[in-house]
């Protein structure tokens, strides 16, 4: 979503609901709620089953993009937008701690990164017309159907335990 912002803002602000400012502050709750899931995750990865926590994070983030669909108040919609950027921090942190065990860390990060950058900007690029016929739900269901994605790809990911070093 951080690669959708212009995306977010621009289909929040023509929405009729949303101000410029209440639309650029509903981006900002998220992004806020992420950095602060990423920092809180960091004290618990360890001792946390990563797959089960993986799949608890996904279905919560669905429940808030099905949920940030139907929202029509700014106060809704910051309150969840920041749960949601809270429970995507968590997972980045959790899957950022299962890609440190892999054998090339640094080329599973590169995918990462370019994934999200062309994942982002194909999408700017389809739902920017969509939004004016179909307003800002066609972005959180966009990325309802991505986190579903992920649910369903999670279980082909090997264990990746964590190595105990002495």
């Amino acid at each position: 979503y951080a690669n959708l912002s212009p995306v977010i803002v621009s289909a929040l602000a023509h929405s009729g609901a949303f101000d410029r400012a209440e639309a650029g502050y509903v981006f900002s709750s998220n992004m806020l709620g992420t950095a602060l899931g990423g920092l809180c995750i960091i004290f618990f990865v360890r001792r946390l089953n990563w797959r089960r926590t993986a799949v608890a994070l996904l279905i919560a983030l669905i429940l808030l993009d099905l949920l940030s669909a139907v929202a029509h108040s700014p106060p809704a919609l910051y309150l969840l937008r920041f749960a949601h950027g809270l429970t995507g921090g968590g997972l980045i942190g959790v899957m950022m701690s299962v890609i440190a065990r892999t054998l090339n860390p640094e080329r599973t990060i590169a995918l990462f990164i370019m994934l999200q950058l062309l994942v982002g900007g194909v999408l700017a690029i389809v739902l920017t017309p969509l939004l004016l016929s179909l307003g800002t739900q066609i972005v959180w269901l966009s990325l309802f159907g991505f986190t579903l994605l992920g649910l369903l790809l999670l279980p082909l990911l090997d264990p990746y335990p964590i190595e105990i070093r002495q």
